[in-house]
């Protein structure tokens, strides 16, 4: 399990069992953080971070290699 969040705070990534999720990370006050997007993967991320100027998602799991989705 993994989160990160945009260097502008406007996107949330989290990873859990077999899924990586975008949300939306700065909802207005009283707004719920709602799901942007909901991926399946084949192993658990226990890694994940933004790269590239937010336009690079760089994910890992244990022993597996770095992947990056643009």
């Amino acid at each position: 399990t993994a989160l990160a969040f945009s260097s502008d705070g406007t996107t949330l990534a989290t990873s859990g069992d077999e899924t990586l999720k975008l949300w939306n990370g700065n909802p207005p006050i009283g707004e719920p953080r709602r799901q942007r997007l909901e991926l399946r993967v084949s192993w658990p991320r226990n890694w994940i971070r933004f790269a590239d100027h937010d336009q690079v998602l760089l994910h890992s799991g244990e022993y597996r290699p770095l992947e990056a989705w643009e």
